[in-house]
C-alpha cells in the first residue's frame, strides 16, 4: 500500500482545484545534490493557475528533507511519499492524482527557465493534445543549445511530425519537452510502461499515433542535466536489452498505425538487434510480426544490422 503524505504551507490553504491549469509531475529519487535548483526553478513560475506534484519514489537519500522544507513554504506544493517503483511507476503515480488540464513531468535533477515557460505557455492553444518546447543541455559549466526541431509552429497531427520529422523525434524523445492534454492522456489510456528504461521514446511515439493536434514552438524551456551515475550514463545492459524487446511488443500492438512509420519501424529493428546482441537468441514469434510490417526487407536490415547475418544461423 503507498505512503501518502501532504503537507500544506504557513497559509494551510494548498492550490485550489478549480480551473487549474497545470500540474507539475516531478519524481524523486537520489537527487539531493540537485533537488533544491529543481524546485526553485519551478516555483518562479507566475501567471498561472498550476500545481507541483512531487513523488518521493521512495528515495533513501535526504530528498524528502528538502521536500518538506519546500512544501511548507509553497502553496502550490504537495508531496506523496510511495515505495519505489521506478521512473515510470512514479509517473503513473503522478497522472492520476494530477488535476491540471495539461501536464508537465519535469526531472528532478534537471531545472527550467521560468520566464521563457511562461512565454511558452501563454502561446498554448487550448485545443492542443501535446505542445512541444525546446531545450538546454548542460553538462558540468557547459550549456549548449538544442537544435530547432520544425521550420514553423503550423498545428499537425502526431503521425504527420513522425513522417515529417521522424528520425529526430525518436532520438530526442524527451517528455519533459512536452505539455500535454490530460485529458488526452486519460482518454487513451496513455501511461508509462513500468519495470523498463527508454520509457520516454515509447510513451512518446505512443501518444504521438494517438495525437490528432500537435505543436511545435521554439522556446527554450528547460535545462537537460548530463551527469555521471544517471541511466542514461551508467546503464544496465541486461536492462536495456529487456527493455528493447518490450518496446517492440508494445508498439506491434499498434501494427497498422506505424505501418507507413519508416523511422518508427527503423528503430523497432534496432530495438530488437539490442535484444538479440545482449542474450545472444532470437524470438521467432516476435520477428514474424516484424517482417509483416509493410516495407521492411531482410536485405536491408543485413546491411544496416551485420551482425543479424551472425543470428540468422542460430537456430
Amino acid at each position: 500500500m503507498d505512503k501518502e503524505k501532504i503537507v500544506k504551507n504557513k497559509m494551510g490553504g494548498g492550490t485550489s482545484s478549480n480551473n487549474l491549469e497545470l500540474s507539475i509531475i516531478i519524481p524523486v529519487y537520489n537527487v539531493e545534490k540537485y533537488l533544491k535548483e529543481c524546485l526553485n526553478s519551478i516555483s518562479k513560475i507566475k501567471d498561472i493557475n498550476y500545481e507541483i506534484l512531487i513523488v518521493n519514489d521512495g528515495s533513501p537519500d535526504n530528498s524528502q528533507k528538502i521536500i518538506e522544507e519546500f512544501c511548507k513554504n509553497n502553496i502550490k506544493a504537495k508531496f506523496f511519499i510511495k515505495e519505489n517503483g521506478g521512473l515510470s511507476s512514479a509517473r503513473n503515480y503522478g497522472i492520476e492524482r494530477a488535476k491540471g488540464e495539461y501536464v508537465w513531468f519535469v526531472d528532478s535533477d534537471d531545472f527550467i527557465n521560468p520566464d521563457e515557460f511562461q512565454n511558452f505557455y501563454n502561446k498554448l492553444d487550448k485545443n492542443l493534445d501535446i505542445l512541444i518546447g525546446n531545450f538546454y543541455i548542460f553538462k558540468t559549466n557547459n550549456i549548449s543549445k538544442e537544435e530547432k526541431l520544425l521550420k514553423n509552429n503550423k498545428e499537425l497531427s502526431g503521425k504527420e511530425l513522425l513522417v515529417k520529422k521522424g528520425k529526430t523525434v525518436i532520438g530526442k524523445t524527451y517528455v519533459w519537452r512536452n505539455l500535454y492534454n490530460r485529458e488526452f492522456l486519460l482518454d487513451n489510456k496513455l501511461y508509462f510502461k513500468e519495470k523498463i528504461v527508454v520509457e520516454d521514446q515509447l510513451f512518446t511515439i505512443l501518444c504521438l499515433l494517438k495525437a490528432k493536434k500537435v505543436k511545435y514552438l521554439d522556446n527554450y524551456i528547460y535545462y537537460y542535466r548530463i551527469r555521471e551515475g544517471s541511466i542514461t550514463t551508467a546503464p544496465n545492459r541486461e536492462l536495456f536489452a529487456k527493455s528493447s524487446y518490450k518496446i517492440c511488443e508494445e508498439l506491434l500492438k499498434s501494427e497498422k498505425e506505424i505501418n507507413n512509420l519508416y523511422w518508427v519501424k527503423q528503430m523497432m529493428f534496432s530495438q530488437y538487434t539490442n535484444y538479440m546482441k545482449y542474450f545472444k537468441k532470437r524470438d521467432f514469434e516476435l520477428e514474424k510480426r516484424l517482417w509483416n510490417l509493410k516495407g521492411m526487407f531482410l536485405v536491408k536490415l543485413e546491411k544496416k544490422y551485420k551482425i543479424w547475418r551472425f543470428f540468422r544461423k542460430l537456430k
